[in-house]
């Protein structure tokens, strides 16, 4: 990319945030605008009376002013210090299924994988005080799809959302949608939980950009984020007034599929999940059931170890590399640093491979994030280092 190029990337960029940051409770007059002026830049660009006739009012005309003078700038530039990336509504590494929606998100910050990549993918939401029940449903249901290669998508808060993101990462990937900034994790317990997801090769998001608090309005206004991630969202557990039920409205009328997990008529925190089946959700009985959404019925039909011997053949993740992950991995449990050392591959090629190991069977997760082979792995053979290499483990 030349300078030129290059700059105006960076001002488009930089141009979407101003607009996001301006329009933070209302996305949908800033995206308009956009579309009617011909793009972000042309928006910040244009002069005060050519936005008032264009339809915005003094007032926002004087918000979209300070977060281009004062604010988006020094966004850009705490992402860069932070390692967190920007997708804008018109980048490449914007979810596709976003785009769509009538509020979509004007940004999204993010670690671990570029949003555009979380690919066929279920939301799994529910009570923060939720049962035992509920939370090994919720657990359950996350690994039974992430063996099918479905993206578990949720919040990250306490009960279901983290019992189904840490099921997911016993069977594969798993993406969590913050309602703050990316260097607040929230609740702070889950901080671990969050590197587990980024080291899993998932995927953190938020639009909110660092140093924005997750305010308690912000909750409800991510989940409409949360459910257009996803081709399906499943109630684990709710009760009549639960946040939750707001959820599934959400992906009703982004035309998702929602499905509830029953419980006992007598239980307060199924009221809202057996309200949802009376109402018309499918129930959720089984990982099959996910099959009625489009987009997912191959998915839940394939078997999990199936899926990832056939990841393993991209381009990119050969057996070779493979099979040298398992065998440093038999001669003991080690850390993601150590682990990199003894096979000399490129820490984002390892992370891939760990998780689709990880679905196959192959090596298992250990305690303080270390990974150990698993015993059906423990025959795979290492190929012979070659000399003179890169370091990358592929002859240069």
């Amino acid at each position: 990319m030349d300078d030129d190029a290059s700059a105006a990337s960076e001002d488009d960029a930089r141009a979407w945030v101003a607009l996001a940051l301006a329009g933070a409770r209302d996305t949908t007059p800033w995206l308009q605008l956009a579309r009617m002026l011909g793009g972000a830049s042309a928006v910040v660009h244009s002069s005060d009376s050519e936005l008032r006739q264009a339809g915005a009012s003094a007032q926002a005309v004087a918000r979209l002013r300070e977060a281009w003078s004062r604010r988006s700038a020094r966004v850009i530039a705490e992402c860069d210090r932070r390692a967190i990336g920007i997708a804008t509504f018109t980048s490449c590494d914007y979810p596709a299924l976003l785009r769509p929606l009538t509020d979509p998100p004007l940004v999204l910050y993010w670690r671990g994988q570029t949003p555009a990549t979380c690919g066929p993918a279920v939301a799994v939401v529910g009570s923060r005080r939720c049962s035992d029940y509920g939370r090994r449903t919720a657990q359950r249901i996350g690994c039974d799809a992430a063996e099918r290669g479905i993206v578990v998508v949720s919040g990250l808060a306490r009960g279901v959302d983290a019992a189904a993101h840490r099921g997911a990462l016993e069977g594969g990937r798993t993406a969590a949608v913050l309602a703050g900034g990316l260097e607040r994790i929230y609740p702070g317990e889950h901080r671990g939980l969050a590197d587990r997801i980024v080291a899993g090769g998932g995927w953190l998001m938020s639009e909110q950009p660092p140093g924005h608090g997750p305010r308690p309005w912000l909750f409800p206004h991510r989940n409409r984020i949360l459910t257009g991630l996803a081709l399906a969202t499943v109630v684990v557990e709710a009760g009549q007034r639960s946040g939750s039920l707001a959820s599934a409205r959400h992906a009703l009328t982004q035309g998702r599929d929602v499905l509830a997990v029953p419980g006992p008529i007598d239980a307060p925190l199924c009221a809202g999940t057996n309200t949802l089946l009376r109402q018309g959700a499918g129930p959720y009985l089984a990982v099959e059931d996910l099959g009625v959404a489009p987009g997912l019925a191959e998915l839940v039909a394939a078997k999990g170890a199936g899926s990832v011997q056939n990841a393993l053949k991209d381009e990119w993740l050969d057996d070779a590399e493979a099979a040298c992950v398992v065998a440093a991995l038999e001669l003991g449990p080690l850390g993601l640093d150590a682990l990199l050392e003894a096979t000399a591959l490129d820490g984002t090629r390892v992370l891939a491979l760990l998780t689709a190991l990880e679905l196959a069977g192959l090596v298992e997760r250990r305690a303080a994030g270390a990974y150990a082979a698993a015993p059906r792995g423990r025959d795979a053979p290492c190929p012979q280092r070659r000399r003179g290499g890169s370091g990358s483990g592929r002859d240069p």
